[in-house]
């Protein structure tokens, strides 16, 4: 009988797709969350990149924001996004430590981290 077990009333609903709400404590921890593991991801990559190149890498920062998709919250998801993103284009794609991105095909990456 839906509603008679307290374990029942007490799990949210995550069909919808919805997590629940956070307070604020919770919600700093989130968005703390998503600078450090960016900070750990992007200084991992610096040490990949003579082996794999800046493409293989934006793959490894597209990887991070689908794994905070799954952890955090929508705002610290796209705050993962936009420091990769920017992470990636300012340290990684030629010419380095310029926001300016040359090629199509960087662009479309760099817009598909948005978009996931």
């Amino acid at each position: 009988m839906p509603g008679s077990s307290p374990n029942e009333q007490m799990t949210p609903d995550l069909g919808t797709g919805e997590k629940p709400h956070a307070g604020p404590a919770s919600l700093f921890k989130g968005y703390a969350s998503a600078v450090a593991g960016v900070a750990a991801l992007t200084v991992a990559c610096w040490l990949l990149t003579p082996w794999t190149g800046y493409g293989a890498i934006s793959l490894v920062f597209l990887l991070g924001v689908l794994l905070a998709g799954i952890f955090l919250a929508r705002g610290p998801v796209l705050l993962v996004a936009a420091l990769s993103a920017l992470a990636w284009n300012f340290l990684f794609i030629p010419p380095l430590f310029t926001l300016h991105i040359e090629k199509f095909e960087d662009v479309l990456t760099f817009a598909t981290y948005f978009i996931i």
